[in-house]
This record gives structure tokens, C-alpha cells and sequence, in this order.
């Protein structure tokens, strides 16, 4: 393993510390999202369509102010979950000249809150130069279901950290209808044991989107239909949020809103949910087909 730029492990990692320090976002946060990052550069440093970004990380491709996350979501369009574990532990150990490989620590099987996917949780260490273990681990969250079939947007990830002689390739991420449809459900329909969501991210998500995309009417009305199809549940008329989002789990997502940087008045829930509503009402109607969102007057056009 070797670099242009760099002739030993403790030089390249000098120079991502000194390029997380002088960049807009939180030091530490910043180191962590890059071990993150260079393990998602192995996966799209190759030409495998089936593994796709979702969840916070593919929001955090796209746009700037957005919430942190911890965790990495991988959708895999495939349908042996057995093989593409084994794909991701190879692609852990390729060598993208930056001194990095990723050891598979442990995997447990995972299941949805929504409960009709499953997959598998894999922790992994950055192990740097061959023999310096980084902290915290790269926990990637694999889903699997080869009846979902969508196009994944090439995003070119906007939040990476810019280091001299590290190349980041553009990440295939979960088109934003169907993560707006996934979020959507997930909000609305109970869990498997009847609770409801306690999720206030989505709720946070679900703004930033709102606010930040433009989105195709024909497009986010199937994709909505088609999440409430796999769950077997009829369309809503409208969009709600859990009662319990606006009592005791109020103060997670006003936190979670203000480090998205969502809008002053957004950290009212009750406002939020309505700017989410003005979108999400006429795609759970039908109203939205042949209308393009516009996030900057917040209406359909």
C-alpha cells in the first residue's frame, strides 16, 4: 500500500486530522464521517450497481445542513444476503491507497422497526498502516430485498472531507421519493408489537427533504403507494406524526432540529408537520401526479 503524497501512515493521518480541523465541521465529527467515507469509497470505487447508500449517510451525501449520524445504511439489491456480507468484507480490504483496511469485529442479524426486512449488522475496525486501530468501529446496517427495484441518483457526497491525494468516487444513493415514501410509512404505521414510532428523525429528515428537493408528483406517488403495498396497509388520507412526538419525545427531535439547522420555526413540531404535510398530502391523495415540488414556494406546480 502506498500514497503519492504520503510516505508513511502516521504522515496521511497528520494530514486528515489537519484537514478536519480546517474544515466547517466539527473536528471530531468530521474524523469520524471520513473512516465512514473511505469505507463507502471502497464500495463505489467498483461498478456493482446492487449496493446503494441510504438513511442519514445518503442525506449527508447530498446536503450540507443536515443531522449527524452514527451508522451507515447499505440497500442490497440482491438476494443472497450470504454473498453480499462476503462482498462487503472483501471490498473492507482493498487497497485505495490511503493506508486503510477495514477487519470485520462481529455480525448479528438485524430486523426493521417496520419488520418486513432484514438483514445483518457488520462492525468493522479502521485499522491503519496494517497495525493502528481507529475508534470508534464503522458499523454498516445491510438491508436486502431484491423486491424493491429502484434507480439510485449518483451523488457526487458533498460532506466529504477534502484531503491532497485522496480521491472519493460519487456514491450511488437511494432516490429521494423513495427515501421520502420509506420515511413516510415509517412514521405512520405501527411496529410490529403495535408501538409507534419513536423516530423523531424522520420527522427531521422529512423537513430538510421538503425544503431542500425538488420532487416529480408521478415519481413520489408510486414510491409512497409501493411502501404502503409491501405492508399490506391501505394509503392515509393524510400525514401524521405519533402523539408521542409531541409530548415526551419533543425534546429529541427540537434537538435533532437544530442540529440539522432546520428553520427556527421548524422546531415547533406542529409546524413542522404541516411544511412536511403541504408536500405529503397530495402525494397520499394522488393530487401531486403531473406536479413538480417546489421546495422553494412549498407547493406543487
Amino acid at each position: 500500500m502506498a500514497n503519492g503524497s504520503y510516505k508513511t501512515p502516521d504522515a496521511m493521518e497528520m494530514a486528515v486530522k489537519a484537514a478536519a480541523k480546517a474544515s466547517s465541521q466539527d473536528t471530531n465529527q468530521a474524523l469520524l464521517d471520513y473512516y465512514h467515507d473511505r469505507f463507502l469509497s471502497r464500495i463505489f470505487s467498483e461498478d456493482d450497481p446492487r449496493f446503494i447508500l441510504k438513511g442519514g449517510r445518503g442525506m449527508l451525501a447530498r446536503l450540507v445542513d443536515v443531522r449527524r449520524t452514527r451508522d451507515t445504511d447499505i440497500f442490497y439489491s440482491g438476494d443472497d444476503i450470504g454473498e453480499a456480507v462476503d462482498e462487503l468484507v472483501r471490498l473492507g480490504g482493498k487497497d485505495l491507497d490511503d493506508f486503510l483496511t477495514y477487519r470485520l469485529e462481529s455480525l448479528e442479524v438485524i430486523v426493521e422497526e417496520q419488520g418486513y426486512r432484514s438483514g445483518r449488522r457488520l462492525r468493522f475496525t479502521p485499522v491503519l498502516g496494517g497495525t493502528k486501530e481507529i475508534r470508534p468501529h464503522v458499523v454498516i446496517d445491510l438491508v436486502v430485498d431484491p423486491a424493491v427495484v429502484v434507480s439510485p441518483d449518483v451523488v457526487n457526497p458533498v460532506n466529504s472531507l477534502v484531503v491532497k491525494g485522496i480521491d472519493t468516487p460519487c456514491y450511488l444513493v437511494f432516490p429521494v421519493a423513495n427515501a421520502v415514501a420509506d420515511k413516510v410509512v415509517a412514521t405512520m404505521l405501527p411496529c410490529p408489537n403495535g408501538s409507534r414510532s419513536s423516530r423523531v428523525k424522520d420527522l427531521v429528515d422529512l423537513v430538510r427533504y421538503v425544503l431542500s428537493e425538488e420532487l416529480a408528483g408521478d415519481y413520489l406517488r408510486g414510491a409512497v403507494c409501493s411502501e404502503f403495498r409491501l405492508r399490506g396497509a391501505a394509503i392515509p388520507d393524510a400525514f401524521s406524526i405519533p402523539d408521542a412526538w409531541r409530548k415526551e419525545l419533543l425534546k429529541g427531535y427540537r434537538k435533532l432540529a437544530k442540529e440539522a439547522r432546520l428553520p427556527k420555526e421548524c422546531l415547533d413540531v406542529e409546524y413542522a408537520r404541516d411544511v412536511v404535510a403541504r408536500c405529503l398530502d397530495p402525494a397520499l391523495s394522488g393530487d401531486c401526479v403531473g406536479c413538480v415540488w417546489s421546495p422553494e414556494r412549498l407547493r406543487w406546480e
